[in-house]
């Protein structure tokens, strides 16, 4: 993998401060949560990481288990690539949905918003 794909912040290098930069090269596993702002894991290794590759996987094995899962109830899982928004609209054109219904996923920008 070219190291190119490493986001590397300079002034680590050469900031004689910063003696928690101990690691050269680090990974960042984004799972369900691909929040940037209050993401403990990516701060710690901005911290510790000179620099850091940040990524994402998408599990066939999970597609698999839900699909089969709803299959079972008779129902099929529709997976789309875009924007949540554009992919809705597309999405209630096409068969006219009344509702849409989702899991709440709370964090500390939704909670602010709230108050």
């Amino acid at each position: 993998m070219p190291e190119s794909l490493l986001s590397l912040d300079p002034r680590r290098l050469f900031d004689p401060s910063n003696g928690a930069a101990i690691r050269r090269a680090s990974i960042v596993w984004f799972r369900n949560d691909l929040r940037i702002q209050d993401n403990e894991c990516l701060n710690s290794a901005n911290y510790e990481s000179m620099s850091i590759l940040q990524v994402y996987c998408f599990d066939p094995r999970d597609y698999g288990k839900s699909s089969k899962n709803l299959q079972a109830r008779g129902s099929e899982l529709v997976v789309r690539i875009g924007k949540p928004e554009s992919v809705f609209v597309e999405l209630v054109n096409m068969i006219r949905v009344e509702a849409t219904y989702a899991r709440r996923e709370v964090s500390r920008d939704e909670v602010k918003a709230a108050l």
